[in-house]
Parts: structure tokens; sequence; C-alpha cells
């Protein structure tokens, strides 16, 4: 006859014994984890929870950020070509040079690109932004400050600025849509405006002062030392 498996014990002696130290190592551990990975102190994602030993409970909050990423471009919707893509087709919807003005008809690769980067800083997706939105209103204070209002600045899917919202350029100091809007404008380059930087300001990012324009405009314009991707549909 087989012998069933005894139940083991809730906890060991020595889980028994260490039970009391639990809490502060478990607030080592956080210390230690959220230093490697977090993004100063504003999260791009928040992992609370508790975990028990020796019947002690600890609590946790770890907050960071991703370590590597990618991004892509999808191919012209008009090439249906197996395979590679056709260099005729693509050229014909996309412009690549983000030294000419966009040619007519065309989606900016610049544009849209600049739009992804920033989303990787969780414009959108982190639960640094996340803790400033409710449905279609953003409650952090710089944004609020700059529009007057925060009810209804958010496109319908909550992690867009609202289309047709606009701004003055950071750059050229003209009135342009934000970069950070909901869809991408045919014929149009976009540069960031000072509503773009008002909401990563809130997320806890420091914008820095830049001496003059640069083709890596989002590397020179944003310090990533923080005080506290989903992409384009």
């Amino acid at each position: 006859m087989r012998k069933l498996p005894q139940e083991s014990p809730p906890f060991s002696l020595a889980e028994a014994a260490l039970g009391p130290e639990w809490p502060a190592a478990m607030a080592n551990a956080e210390s230690q984890m959220n230093t490697l990975f977090g993004r100063g102190s504003a999260p791009l994602q928040r992992l609370t929870g508790a975990a028990s030993l020796g019947g002690v409970e600890a609590n946790y909050n770890l907050e960071f950020g991703p370590v590597m990423g990618s991004m892509w471009f999808n191919d012209s919707p008009g090439d249906s070509s197996p395979g590679r893509e056709s260099w005729e087709e693509n050229n014909a919807y996309w412009h690549f040079d983000h030294t000419t003005p966009v040619g007519t008809g065309k989606i900016d690769l610049y544009s849209l690109a600049l739009h992804e980067l920033i989303h990787i800083l969780g414009y959108g997706t982190g639960d640094n932004w996340n803790d400033f939105v409710s449905g279609q209103n953003w409650s952090g204070p710089e944004a609020t400050a700059l529009l007057g209002t925060g009810e209804g600045v958010l496109d319908d899917d909550g992690f867009h600025i609202l289309n047709g919202l606009q701004s003055t350029g950071y750059l050229d100091g003209q009135t342009r849509q934000t970069v950070m809007n909901g869809s991408p404008q045919v014929g149009q380059r976009d540069q960031l405006t000072l509503l773009d930087l008002a909401f990563l300001s809130d997320m806890g990012y420091q914008i820095s002062p830049i001496p003059e324009p640069s083709t890596s405009i989002l590397l020179a314009m944003l310090t990533l030392s923080s005080l506290t991707r989903r992409s384009r549909s």
C-alpha cells in the first residue's frame, strides 16, 4: 500500500527563526532592485505586493524601467509584394530625409520615430503616466497649468495628447501640433512642443535647455536623471 505524503508544516523552524528579520531583508532587497533597475525615482512600471516568511509578512514596492527594447516600421500600406518590400512604393509613402521638407502626401519617418522614442520613456505606457490619467483627463500640474485645464486633454485611447491640441514649438517658437498626438500628419514634420515637455515633466523627467538645435533633439533635450511603447494606432 502506497504511503501518502504528509503535509508540510506551515513553515520550518529555520523560517520561524528568520521571521523577525524578514521585513528588513525584504526592504534591503527592494532597495537593491530599485537601484539596479530603476530610472531615478520615477518608475516606468511599478510592482507591489507582499511575501511571508515564518509567519511574518513584508511588503515590497519595485519601481523599474526596461533595460532594452526594439522598434520597427511597417512598409507602405500599399505595398502588398511578398518578401522584400518595394522601395518605390515605400519611398512614395515615407519621407526619409530629415534635413528636407516633408513631401506632399508623405509620412515623415523622423516625426514618427521621435513619437515612438518618447513612448519608450513611459509616455502613455508607464505607471508614471497612469498615475495622472483618468479617462481623457490629466491631473499632472505642469500640463494642466499650461493648458488651463486637465479635462479632456487626452485622446480616446488615454495614452496620446488629444488630436488638434497645439502648443508653442520648443525650438522655433511657432504654434504647432504636438509630437505626441494620436495620428501622424501627412506632409508635415512634428517637433517637440512645450506641451509635450510639460507632460514629461509631470511624469518626473527633468527638462534641460539646449544651447542650439541639434538633429538629436530628444537626446539633447531630456536629462534622463529623473526627479520622482505602445505603437501609434
